[in-house]
């Protein structure tokens, strides 16, 4: 997520199709990326998991960083190049 915002349309949205168990639970199972300090509170308030957060608030930052931590996640070492 790129601002707080989303997160919350997203949730408003899925409540209001009856869809908000199932994507709270899609988003858990996730990994869930945020720009910034403010976005990632928003999703922790949100009762989601802690997200991955890069080392500049920047886009670019966030899509390569946000990569790199998804293949060692979901890969361990052996996706880290």
């Amino acid at each position: 997520f790129t601002i707080a915002q989303q997160l919350r349309n997203v949730l408003e949205v899925a409540a209001g199709i009856g869809l908000e168990a199932e994507v709270r639970s899609g988003l858990a199972g996730c990994v869930l990326a945020s720009i910034g300090p403010t976005t990632t509170e928003a999703i922790s308030a949100a009762g989601l998991p802690e997200p991955f957060e890069p080392s500049h608030a920047k886009m670019g930052q966030l899509v390569q960083e946000a990569c790199a931590f998804a293949r060692r996640k979901l890969f361990g070492n052996e996706g880290a190049n």
